[in-house]
């Protein structure tokens, strides 16, 4: 009916809100990390130097590189919060390496946490994860792409524990890649920023 449709999109809209509430907070976070930087004796009382020089090594060698996508996708597959993992890897790249590292690292242990879903028992991983993200995998399981990216904007689980349950889903791997992808990039973009900036300050 016209009132459960409404429900529902007002549902996703709190969701969303509550989401973008988050990034509120990072902002600020940011602004304070910055303003401590910059106002207190903490910037004397650590070498900017050593520091800068240590991350112009790390994004120059193919090996730490690697290293820092082999950690994002360890740190991310455990429950390592994503926003921090994006925000650090933004401190010491520029844009594109952020998002070239950061889409790769979600998409990775998005399948990771996926591929374990699918080799649980039946319904157990449905069964330990929070209500709120049962019933929207209850409403996921037959639809697409444009679903797990609007699942990826609701403050339902953690990352990790989503990408199990919806191993549990008839979900298709394709379609949770590309719907994890999707829904996770403007965050990606929006935070890769924030940590780059972070990184120009420290570095300055």
């Amino acid at each position: 009916t016209a009132r459960e449709r409404l429900t529902k999109v007002a549902n996703v809209g709190i969701g969303l809100a509550r989401r973008w509430w988050w990034v509120l907070v990072a902002v600020a976070a940011v602004v304070g990390v910055v303003l401590i930087w910059r106002l207190t004796p903490l910037r004397e009382l650590t070498d900017a130097e050593a520091i800068a020089a240590a991350i112009d090594r790390v994004r120059t060698s193919p090996v730490g590189i690697a290293g820092v996508v082999a950690g994002f996708v360890a740190l991310a597959s455990i429950g390592f919060p994503v926003t921090v993992l994006i925000a650090g890897v933004g401190a010491m790249f520029g844009l594109w390496w952020t998002i070239t590292i950061c889409v790769f690292g979600i998409g990775a242990s998005g399948m990771i946490g996926f591929a374990l879903g699918r080799r649980l028992p039946a319904g157990a991983s449905r069964d330990g994860a929070p209500s709120r993200l049962r019933r929207v995998l209850h409403r996921l399981a037959s639809r697409g792409v444009l679903s797990v990216a609007i699942l990826r904007n609701l403050p339902i689980a953690p990352f990790a524990v989503v990408n199990v349950a919806c191993g549990a889903t008839p979900l298709t791997p394709g379609v949770y890649l590309v719907g994890t992808i999707l829904g996770t990039l403007p965050g990606v973009l929006f935070i890769g920023l924030l940590g780059h900036e972070i990184g120009e300050v420290i570095a300055s």
